[in-house]
């Protein structure tokens, strides 16, 4: 049986547009897209906020139910809450617990402030 890869890319921010007008200077993305299917229409869910809207793709539920309501933890006692980081504030299967479960490997390239890049593998 011949294995498929599925590669999931979301860039934070940016819609359907501003990526076909920049395919020309992100000439790998644009082969990924050439061979490839691309979302070019999505209904947020609310919050449009970027843990929750992440935590909804990845699992296809909706916040109520993953439990990821917000980037932060409401915690109004802390100047600086803590951030939904982990696994286990998620309440929803995960596409990539799915695949292990069916043993298959998954990795998260994951990069937020630059220069400070963040790579975990799971």
């Amino acid at each position: 049986m011949a294995l498929h890869k599925l590669v999931v890319i979301s860039l934070d921010s940016m819609g359907f547009r501003d990526l076909n007008e920049l395919r020309e200077f992100v000439p790998h993305l644009d082969q990924l897209i050439k061979r490839g299917t691309w979302v070019k229409r999505v209904k947020g869910i609310f919050p449009t906020l970027t843990y929750p809207s992440h935590t909804s793709i990845i699992t296809g539920q909706y916040p109520a139910i993953h439990g990821i309501v917000n980037n932060t933890k409401l915690q109004p006692r802390r100047e600086s809450p803590d951030w939904y980081w982990y696994r286990k504030d998620i309440k929803a299967m995960p596409l990539y617990d799915v695949a292990r479960q069916s043993g298959l490997t998954t990795q998260l390239f994951y990069g937020q402030l630059l220069p400070e890049v963040r790579l975990i593998i799971t």
